[in-house]
């Protein structure tokens, strides 16, 4: 259950990632797209972990 969480907390990360992508174009700021990536970068390492302790607890 708590690596289902898991999932879920990388896969909200990943769409803040995408609202800050959308922000950071619009007003055309590096930093607020840098901040974008490496959110991005840490929502997917999260999510990852959280499927492959979920599918590890599966099978």
């Amino acid at each position: 259950m708590r690596s289902l969480f898991k999932v879920i907390v990388g896969l909200a990360m990943l769409g803040g990632a995408i609202g800050l992508d959308y922000v950071g174009a619009s007003f055309q700021s590096l930093s607020i797209l840098i901040i974008s990536m490496i959110l991005a970068i840490a929502g997917a390492m999260v999510g990852i972990r959280g499927l492959m302790e979920f599918l590890g607890e599966r099978f």
